[in-house]
């Protein structure tokens, strides 16, 4: 028997593109978009998995171009070997910390990673246990292992815990199931399934492919906490001064530095007490992560949401900058008086904020992701460092006259600014 006579015998396919009903194969002429142009007709997309619109991002689109520029078409060998390039390192340490994982490996595809994934972890004696509507590269996966595949009723939770009691003490067990199910779309049970494994001593493995960066807890996908899980995740909670990230990236809220020099001076320096309390929130609002991605609504974290408290932050800068003149005309009345300690702790207190800042912007150099951003910081601590030199050693009786001081942030946040929009 010829094995190619089945290509060329009738076939429902073959009845079905008669019949013009055959929904495969049908040639888009237009990019991924809400609407395509498909066969010559104007279309509304609804079979794409372009969730987030990644597919037509300017920035996606812009860098995909530089980097064939820079690495060519291909990588012309196999990660193994000679095929792994910086870029796949950068991106799998991106990836590694947008998750809060300790590492990440990348596939050229979602199937080579089920495929890849399964058939390493699962050996001879090991089970595999599968939701009877898992997608078909799982069950590759499952076929190329040389271990036992177990099904389980589609997320029904007796079945998984019978065949889990089917998994002799002395095997390895790996229960796979998708996060967001591609055939109805339903989602998971996995604290269930967690739970499960847990009691029975195997491991979980999820395909979230329709999942990562549209649900949970900053788009993590669904084995993150949602919005629930924000509260219990402690880097939620630990302080990010990253003073770059508000400063100049597209998404921050433009000012200088010096706005968190002013913030610091009045939460340390002599002001009312809801002053004081005003600048420490804007401070931990700023800072803690988890307030950013209160007001994102729990998908991310873009500091573009913090832009609405701008006029409040340049409120504080000009009330900083007042207090400024009110204590430096002070201390030019009564600078031969007063003991040695005191006017020790009058200068470590005007100091204290901009060291702090100083040190915070040294050690944004090293978050990779602001790398583009470096040159404005160095132009930013210039500024900050001009500000303290105009406050400490402007004439004391020459203040009154000396009106530029409150203005020169300002001037240093124009400049910044400017020069972002050359980047």
């Amino acid at each position: 028997m010829d094995i190619f006579e089945k290509c060329y015998a009738p076939s429902l396919a073959g009845e079905l593109k008669e019949k013009g009903l055959y929904p495969y194969f049908h040639a888009l002429q237009s990019r991924q978009d809400v609407e395509v142009m498909m066969e010559g007709k104007r279309r509304i997309m609804l079979g794409s998995n372009n969730y987030l619109g990644l597919t037509t991002d300017p920035e996606i689109i812009e860098a995909g171009i530089k980097a064939l520029e820079q690495y060519g078409t291909g990588c012309s060998g196999s990660r193994f070997l000679n095929g792994t390039l910086e870029m796949h390192l950068a991106l799998e340490d991106a990836l590694a910390r947008f998750l809060r994982k300790s590492g990440v490996v990348t596939f050229g595809t979602g199937f080579q990673s089920n495929v890849g994934i399964i058939s390493a972890l699962v050996g001879r004696h090991d089970y595999v246990i599968c939701d009877r509507e898992n997608h078909a590269s799982i069950y590759a996966g499952c076929q190329l292992s040389y271990g036992k595949m177990l099904r389980y009723r589609h997320s029904d939770m007796a079945d998984l815990e019978k065949c889990l009691q089917r998994v002799p003490e002395t095997a390895g067990a790996l229960v796979v199931t998708d996060g967001v199910f591609s055939m109805g779309g339903d989602i998971a049970k996995l604290p269930e399934i967690c739970a499960l494994a847990k009691k029975y001593g195997a491991r979980v493995m999820v395909d979230d492919a329709h999942g990562l960066g549209v649900l949970g807890e900053g788009g993590r996908g669904t084995a993150a906490g949602g919005i629930a899980g924000l509260f219990t995740d402690p880097a939620m909670w630990k302080p990010q001064f990253l003073i770059l990230r508000l400063c100049y990236t597209p998404y921050g809220i433009g000012l200088s530095a010096f706005a968190g020099v002013a913030l610091l001076g009045r939460v340390i320096g002599k002001s009312r007490l809801r002053e004081k309390l005003l600048s420490f929130l804007l401070l931990v609002f700023f800072c803690i992560p988890l307030f950013g991605y209160l007001l994102n609504g729990g998908l991310y974290s873009k500091d573009k949401v913090f832009i609405p408290f701008l006029p409040v932050l340049c409120a504080e800068v000009g009330l900083y900058v007042e207090n400024q003149l009110v204590r430096k005309r002070e201390c030019g009345k009564n600078r031969s008086t007063g003991n040695f300690k005191r006017k020790v702790m009058t200068e470590l207190r005007e100091l204290f904020p901009y060291l702090i800042v100083l040190i915070l912007m040294w050690n944004a150099k090293q978050e990779t992701y602001f790398e583009p951003y470096w040159h404005l910081g160095i132009l930013d601590v210039i500024c900050v460092t001009a500000c303290y030199l105009a406050w400490r050693w402007f004439p004391a009786k020459k203040q009154l006259r000396g009106r530029e001081l409150p203005f020169l942030p300002l001037v240093f946040s124009a400049v910044i600014l400017l020069s972002l929009i050359h980047i």
